[in-house]
């Protein structure tokens, strides 16, 4: 299970865009704890964890969410620094920190894994413990589905 709750807004300081703002994560998954940045600026997001360089991205064919960090290198190009997997985070919980910060919301999330009918395995999206529905993994929507005709994986 995965839970995912909006901590604090701050603008970012000392910085020469004033529109750029980060927004912290509480990211719990197989019970470890992340807190995971998202920032946004006019040139576009990024997604980082509290007090470590480098930008999270997922790695959909391992199932891996990976921390890189680049540099520039002595001929102007960058540079890869360090290029790790992130142990305990999956991509299903990066997705569920853009999805709650493209729909604005401060509320809880909990995105908990169950089998269908055909046994095939769905997301199921719960805020504030109240199911919203299937998460689709690909497109970060609530799919159409009612989740009645599903059954929970132990």
């Amino acid at each position: 299970m995965i839970r995912i709750k909006r901590l604090v807004t701050e603008k970012e300081k000392d910085r020469e865009n004033p529109f750029e703002r980060i927004h912290r994560y509480s990211v719990t998954e197989n019970n470890r704890h992340f807190i995971i940045l998202y920032k946004s600026s006019p040139h576009g997001h990024s997604l980082c964890m509290e007090d470590k360089k480098g930008v999270l991205y997922s790695d959909m064919e391992k199932n891996e969410v990976k921390r890189q960090v680049l540099s520039i290198g002595i001929d102007c190009g960058l540079r890869c620094e360090s290029d790790e997997t992130v142990d305990g985070l999956s991509p299903l919980a990066l997705r569920g920190v853009v999805f709650a910060e493209k729909n604005h919301e401060d509320r809880e999330i909990t995105i908990s894994e169950i089998a269908t009918v055909d046994n095939k395995t769905e997301a199921v999206l719960s805020i504030d413990g109240v199911i919203v529905g299937v998460f689709d993994r690909q497109t970060m929507e609530i799919k159409q589905e009612t989740p009645t005709t599903l059954t929970r994986r132990d």
